[in-house]
């Protein structure tokens, strides 16, 4: 099951990402990573 939803979800993700170049989606993943790892400092505030 989990590996249907996975696949699923590459499949959406590349059809979104089709028109973006390589820099670009380093740049959402740099971003992503960031905004994943304030989250979690934050959380730990709490």
């Amino acid at each position: 099951m989990t590996d249907a939803l996975d696949a699923a979800r590459q499949k959406i993700i590349e059809e979104l990402l089709a028109g973006w170049d390589a820099k670009e989606v380093g740049e959402l993943a740099r971003l992503l990573r960031k905004l994943a790892d304030d989250a979690l400092g934050w959380v730990k505030t709490l």
